[in-house]
């Protein structure tokens, strides 16, 4: 009778789930600060021509 009303442990798999989403949005906004600055560095340097 006790046994129709186990749940399994997913800790393990929310725990994954969660390292995965921090490292997927972590990569986004590494590459956004990089984009970022690229763009900053061409503007100076275009500044910099245009004066």
């Amino acid at each position: 009778m006790l046994s129709r009303f186990f749940v399994p442990d997913t800790v393990n798999y929310m725990i994954a789930g969660y390292l995965v989403f921090g490292v997927m949005i972590s990569g986004y906004v590494m590459s956004l600060i990089l984009r970022w600055r690229k763009a900053h560095r061409e503007y100076v340097y275009l500044r910099k021509d245009q004066d």
